[in-house]
C-alpha cells in the first residue's frame, strides 16, 4: 500500500495500482 502522495509515470498499470495510488492523493500518468 502507498502511505504517501505520489506521481507516477509507467507504461501500464494494474486497476489496483490506479485505486492505491489515487486513495493516497497520488496520480498516475501512462506513457
Amino acid at each position: 500500500d502507498i502511505a504517501v502522495k505520489v506521481s507516477v509515470t509507467a507504461h501500464a498499470f494494474s486497476a489496483s495500482a490506479i485505486e492505491k495510488i489515487a486513495a493516497a492523493g497520488g496520480s498516475t500518468a501512462t506513457l
